[in-house]
């Protein structure tokens, strides 16, 4: 009982380890197909939104792909391990080329690299933010009456 109950353990841990070197494999295989891509750079230092997405985009097809490969019934450790590491490394295959022909064929206008910039409300605050403008309040409000602006977007709106 108690040596059934290890067996399984370790064979979880077999599956647990081959999809993680599978997910490591497919990170590999990103950098590999895509050289001029700095993952963390794009991440971490420019907080890159258009490629946060497709980054994840491709990350969870890699999690996709890898779980359908451990679906079904088993036919004993090493023959399931045989058919996840074929079918995990053709799926990270496809994957790749599915992203290379997205990028160059289908989405060829589009740059991941280029970040997407959001302005909130539709007002862009590079250009419109707090700045010292004395003489502006000055000549409208000459005697120290407080000040509100409001700035609205006149478009008309679909409900």
């Amino acid at each position: 009982m108690i040596s059934e109950f290890l067996q399984g353990i370790l064979e979880v841990l077999a599956y647990f380890g081959a999809s993680f070197v599978l997910v490591v494999v497919g990170k590999v295989a990103y950098q590999l197909f895509h050289p001029g891509i700095n993952v963390k750079h794009e991440l971490v230092e420019k907080d890159n939104f258009s490629f946060s997405l497709a980054h994840t985009g491709y990350l969870v097809g890699l999690l996709l792909s890898i779980a359908s490969v451990m679906m079904g019934e088993s036919n004993g450790l090493q023959s399931d391990l045989l058919d996840i590491g074929f079918y995990g490394l053709l799926g990270i295959l496809l994957l790749n080329v599915a992203v290379l022909v997205n990028d160059k064929l289908i989405l060829s206008k589009f740059d991941i690299k280029k970040e997407i910039r959001v302005i909130p409300n539709f007002i862009d605050l590079d250009k419109f933010r707090k700045m010292k403008k004395d003489h502006f309040k000055k000549a409208i409000c000459p005697n120290g009456e407080k000040l509100v602006i409001h700035t609205s977007n006149f478009r008309k709106v679909k409900r």
